[in-house]
């Protein structure tokens, strides 16, 4: 991915104000200092403490000196624990132990996006149920997926509303289709087999390297472009346009 130092510098302070919030470092004056005095702050108080650190959806490697957090070991007996969907960056990091999580089976998916739903608004027409199971289906059993549209959904009353979801789900999908083939035949892609189940592409080296080369042209246009290699992504990550 094609980064600029500040973003990093930006992922770091995220990540710094959120532990500092714990640790009480809260007061304004602590905010607006630096990258590197808000690191000695935390170091200070986490060298001589058991601690775990959890961190949500990583798309880059973090500098745990950069942050603040002293190195976990055996004797300090403290955890760092990370999620992220790149293998890439379980190696950048150093993970020592690797979980994959898989999708949800069916029930599981189901029963997820009905606590999210909420029972109230699934029990509000005889026909939301069977709609509703429709939506949850469209999710591939990725949680991420069956929380944020379930979320979405809690207030959706009427079939109209819920017909209107699965209708936009299935134009989203042809979209995506439709602009996936219009790139293999144009050779700007190539088919790349199936990995757990599911039809993928891959770009040619060539075509990568040109892509990066025309990005130079727009250095005026920071942070407009990423790339991201032999990560198997779903979604772009969390980048300034």
């Amino acid at each position: 991915m094609l980064l600029s130092g500040r973003w990093c510098l930006k992922i770091t302070g995220k990540i710094q104000d959120r532990i500092g919030g714990n640790l009480g470092f809260s007061d304004d004056s602590w905010k607006h200092k630096s990258v590197e005095e808000k690191a000695v702050d935390i170091y200070g108080v986490l060298r001589n403490k058991k601690f775990v650190v959890l961190l949500d959806d990583l798309w880059e490697r973090v500098n745990w000196n950069q942050v603040g957090i002293p190195k976990p070991s055996q004797e300090n007996g403290s955890k760092l624990i990370f999620t992220t969907r790149s293998l890439e960056v379980c190696g950048e990091m150093g993970a020592r132990k690797k979980i994959k999580v898989e999708c949800l089976e069916s029930e599981k998916a189901w029963e997820l996006f009905q606590d999210e739903v909420g029972y109230e608004t699934l029990n509000s027409h005889p026909d939301i149920p069977n709609l509703a199971k429709q939506v949850a289906e469209r999710c591939g059993g990725l949680p991420l997926a069956l929380i944020t549209i379930g979320r979405a959904m809690a207030c959706k009353k009427t079939l109209g509303e819920w017909k209107y979801a699965i209708e936009i789900i299935s134009e989203a999908q042809m979209q995506g289709d439709n602009f996936i083939s219009s790139l293999l035949s144009a050779c700007l892609l190539e088919n790349g087999g199936v990995i757990n189940g599911e039809d993928c592409v891959k770009m040619h080296d060539v075509i990568r390297d040109m892509a990066l080369w025309i990005t130079r042209e727009f250095e005026a246009t920071e942070n407009n472009f990423f790339v991201k290699v032999g990560a198997q992504l779903f979604e772009e990550p969390d980048v300034k346009a």
